[in-house]
């Protein structure tokens, strides 16, 4: 499954296809498996963040897993990929994410 924003919600969908075809998973398979890609424009609007005013976003990219064996079927673990693309011109799905700056995991329900 995957969601996107607008343009390019189809072509992210078949991203998400090939990414998961061509996933070599070694084990995690029993622990995570994929759910969907979600694309979107942010501004981290925080203490000595970047402040972005609205137009002026950068595209973020979250990895979105379930964990398989979990009792609570909304847990996922959440990866989320920061670029310094903007969200206004962020062009084809399969180009966007391809120069990532920072990431940040965690658990969300």
């Amino acid at each position: 499954h995957s969601r996107g924003s607008g343009k390019g919600s189809a072509e992210l969908k078949s991203e998400w296809e090939k990414a998961c075809e061509a996933a070599t998973w070694d084990g995690w398979e029993s622990v995570v498996e994929p759910t969907g890609i979600i694309d979107f424009g942010y501004r981290d609007c925080y203490p000595n963040g970047l402040n972005l005013k609205r137009g002026e976003e950068l595209l973020e990219r979250a990895w979105v897993f379930r964990f398989v064996d979990c009792e609570d079927w909304r847990r996922r673990l959440v990866v989320h990929g920061h670029t310094n693309v903007k969200w206004s011109s962020r062009g084809r799905v399969k180009d966007r994410a391809n120069r990532i700056t920072s990431v940040k995991v965690k658990v969300a329900e």
